[in-house]
């Protein structure tokens, strides 16, 4: 059965590795080996309040990206925080985000609980206003032996708020401020392309010059898994350095187009979602189906936009995090139409940048992904570009940026007899 599998997915790549997007295909999702039910799921939602108590200390969940089930007061300085999952069953990324205030100085010590069956995973990160962020000092936190739950040491300012997120926050009305302040860069050219579950807009950014039609393109994703911020913050950079005015950006723009969606998935971001959107499914597991309005929306448009364009999608790249930098790709046994381009383009970035762990993996086409999409419908390299979590986030953006000149400057040189 794998091999059947194997040569029917290899013949369909070898088809469409030279031809132009304007020959459609539309592929069987029962050629995935590892199917996934992409139905709706029902969600539990968090009741958004104020938890106030007697001692002072107010707590709440009333903000975008917020994720807090429930608190309960040990004693006048000591708190339990608990962090439950939209539904089940998920992957081990219990998220949380919450705020907090007094009426007076106080020190207070908060524990993060989750399920028995779940670990804590993330740094806590600590903000005054929402948007300028620190890891908490590590001598102020510590996770129990079992992983089961995290101790926080907190120092509460009278009349401060104090968020505490496991990730900083980057919500769906900051995405769009984001785009709309993109608008304003003469090759940025904008549009919503859809609405979420529960009716926010999807966007959508074509970087290029005005006379786009039968170029060759580059997608870029992101933000389809609500905490991976890491690889979101990689993705911001990676467009900001495609944005700057200097040669190699003018020559590459010569030739291709960027069509970018930011955030896939805006229902489960502002939600604080541990995984799913709103209708509690993985959407990077539905990209075979389509049962979810995101995933939907994102291949019809892209699939649309390319056939009116007769535009060639040469590339995918999808921005994630995990625990560790990764990238994640395929054999190279899978023809595509730019052969070798993942080994050249991530040793690129490797090479520019200081020495980091970070690891290459080549995976077969097995799940219904968007890197298994881009590949199966196109016949385009298509790579997954994970930000380990707590990856400095300095070198994040040295990382992001590179990635983009390194990969402007494979394509500038590259060989399009092939087309």
């Amino acid at each position: 059965m794998k091999k059947n599998i194997f040569l029917l997915l290899t013949t369909l790549i070898i088809f469409v590795s030279c031809q132009s997007s304007k020959n459609i295909l539309r592929y069987d999702p029962s050629i995935y080996p590892d199917p996934v039910d992409t139905h709706d799921r029902a969600i539990k939602m968090q009741r958004k309040t104020v938890f106030r108590f007697p001692s002072g200390v107010q707590f709440d969940n009333k903000f975008d990206g917020a994720r807090m089930n429930d608190v309960r007061a040990v004693d006048d300085s000591t708190y339990l925080i608990y962090i439950t999952p939209e539904n089940e069953p998920i992957n081990y990324s219990p998220y949380y985000a919450f705020r907090l205030w007094t009426e007076a100085d106080k020190d207070i010590a908060v524990q993060l609980t989750y399920p028995s069956r779940y670990h804590h995973r993330y740094i806590p990160k600590l903000s005054q206003d929402g948007k300028t962020w620190a890891p908490i000092d590590s001598s102020h936190y510590k996770v129990a032996a079992d992983t089961g739950s995290a101790l926080l040491k907190l120092h509460l300012s009278a009349g401060k708020v104090l968020y505490v997120a496991a990730q900083e926050l980057k919500t769906s009305k900051m995405t769009e401020q984001w785009v709309h302040e993109k608008e304003k860069h003469p090759l940025v050219h904008t549009q919503t392309i859809g609405k979420s579950k529960l009716g926010r807009p999807l966007w959508f950014m074509n970087i290029g010059t005005e006379s786009d039609k039968e170029k060759e393109v580059i997608v870029v994703i992101t933000r389809q898994h609500p905490p991976e911020v890491s690889g979101h913050l990689a993705f911001d950079a990676f467009i900001d350095e495609m944005l700057k005015d200097n040669r190699r950006n003018r020559d590459f723009f010569k030739r291709y187009q960027l069509w970018v969606v930011p955030m896939i998935n805006p229902d489960g971001v502002d939600l604080g979602h541990w995984r799913h959107n709103a209708g509690g499914i993985d959407l990077n597991r539905d990209w075979a189906y389509f049962r979810q309005p995101e995933t939907r929306q994102v291949a019809n448009f892209i699939l649309e936009r390319a056939k009116k364009q007769k535009a060639n999608i040469i590339l995918g790249l999808d921005f994630h995090s995990t625990q560790t930098d990764v990238y994640y790709t395929f054999p190279d046994s899978l023809q595509r139409k730019i052969p070798y381009f993942n080994h050249y383009w991530t040793q690129g970035i490797d090479e520019s940048l200081p020495p980091y762990p970070s690891r290459f993996e080549p995976y077969a086409v097995n799940s219904p992904i968007s890197k298994a999409w881009f590949l199966l419908q196109f016949g385009a390299e298509s790579i997954t570009f994970e930000i380990g979590d707590e990856t400095d986030r300095g070198f994040i953006e040295q990382k992001g940026r590179s990635a983009a000149r390194e990969m402007a400057k494979l394509l500038i040189m590259r060989d399009t007899s092939c087309k």
